[in-house]
């Protein structure tokens, strides 16, 4: 979370469920309950009570993929300069940068990269051409509907490149509520946008400073992490926006 001011992928972990691997080899993560009719029930005095199990337990499964930096100094810049805080700081904007990447990526998981979450997303065509404020609003409006239509829409999050997220800010004024988070690893032109109650993540920290070799120390950032979602429909997204 050290790296949220820069990293769009650590705003959207602060918004969705935040687990924690610990020792463990996997989590189980619940679903969520999408149609009115898997979830309570009115019920009668003196009647029984329906118990829905099973949608209230099946979801994903997540595993830790690790994320590893290393950077190295030797003894005498160590004791004559800031280095250790300066190589912490590019731990930090470097492991941003990896987890922006992987995580609005298209790649599937091959069990060394998590997959990203645009693998399997909806795709939405865009319906607005030549930009402005009405392009805009018909675009994001139609991307919103996409996740209204798989009983999303609750709290969405729209991730987008620094481009059009300035684009966006400067025409829909400051009356605008959802919430952006600029990404540079996101193309250009591509907007997402995210359920981000269904998403879901578990990581597991470590930084280490250690002995490299004579004279010299490496500084070492493991970081265990998997993402998902516990609906794969509540993610969309909107390639070659005209504003």
């Amino acid at each position: 979370m050290a790296i949220a001011t820069v990293s769009a992928a650590a705003g959207l972990i602060a918004r969705g469920m935040k687990l924690d691997f610990g020792r463990r080899a996997s989590i189980r993560v619940p679903g969520r309950i999408l149609d009115a009719n898997d979830a309570g029930q009115w019920t009668a005095e003196d009647h029984p009570a329906v118990m829905r199990v099973q949608r209230m337990t099946s979801g994903p499964t997540l595993t830790p993929h690790k994320l590893i930096v290393l950077t190295s100094y030797t003894r005498e810049m160590a004791e004559q300069s800031n280095i250790e805080a300066v190589s912490r700081a590019l731990i930090s904007e470097s492991s941003a940068l990896a987890l922006d990447k992987a995580m609005f990526g298209t790649q599937a998981d091959d069990g060394v990269t998590p997959g990203g979450l645009l693998n399997g997303a909806t795709q939405v065509t865009g319906v607005a051409t030549g930009g402005g404020a009405t392009g805009m609003a018909a675009d994001i409006s139609k991307l919103v509907g996409a996740l209204v239509a798989a009983y999303g829409g609750r709290d969405v999050v729209l991730i987008m490149n620094p481009q059009q997220a300035t684009s966006l800010k400067l025409l829909a004024g400051p009356k605008f509520d959802l919430p952006i988070l600029p990404s540079s690893s996101v193309p250009a032109g591509t907007v997402i946008s995210i359920e981000a109650s269904s998403f879901v993540s578990a990581f597991d920290a470590v930084p280490i400073r250690s002995p490299f070799q004579l004279d010299s120390y490496t500084l070492r950032m493991i970081l265990k992490a998997h993402w998902t979602m516990r609906v794969a429909t509540h993610v969309a997204y909107m390639s070659n926006v005209s504003w």
